[in-house]
């Protein structure tokens, strides 16, 4: 199943409520409130840790391109523009992008590394996204940060204490 970010997390604290409601019913124990939070708390973690993320980008009329942010959870299978059916998932560790578009796509990741009191880029490593195509990609936190003609920038501030941080650029094959 496929949902929109919001749809996913409005289906899962639903779900978690009609939980919490379930147990309190039926329970019998002194402390049936405690665990009825118990369980919903687990469930919804666990609903929001293994749901994979996908990524979909819609090429528009006038050539723009456009990033949609989606919820997976297990197989499925999405239409793409040019008639076909692309077999998608994303395991709860990966990132799903689907690229429904006739570009070229190169997700960049840029490492910041600690030159002062900011992260200043070090490297930037590359992975190549046909058109019409799916690829999963691992990303540390399922997130791309920056899109297509976004303004990357050549340091950022960081308050923890580690020397490198990476940020992930989707944008058109120059």
């Amino acid at each position: 199943m496929i949902f929109e970010s919001n749809t996913f997390t409005y289906v899962l604290v639903t779900s978690s409520i009609t939980l919490f409601i379930l147990v309190l019913m039926f329970i019998k124990h002194k402390r049936k409130v405690v665990i009825a939070i118990l369980c919903s708390a687990v469930y919804s973690g666990i609903g929001q840790t293994f749901a994979g993320k996908v990524y979909v980008i819609k090429e528009e009329l006038n050539g723009q391109l456009t990033a949609e942010a989606h919820r997976i959870i297990g197989n499925t299978s999405w239409p793409l523009s040019n008639g076909k059916q692309v077999k998608i998932y994303a395991t709860h560790d990966k990132v799903g992008i689907i690229n429904n578009s006739s570009k070229f796509l190169v997700l960049e990741e840029i490492i910041y590394t600690r030159k002062s009191s900011s992260l200043e880029v070090e490297d930037i490593e590359s992975k190549l996204i046909n058109p019409q195509s799916f690829k999963e990609v691992f990303l540390p936190r399922k997130e791309i940060h920056y899109f297509f003609d976004e303004h990357i920038p050549d340091e950022i501030e960081e308050r923890s204490l580690t020397g490198e941080k990476s940020k992930y650029w989707l944008h058109k094959m120059e």
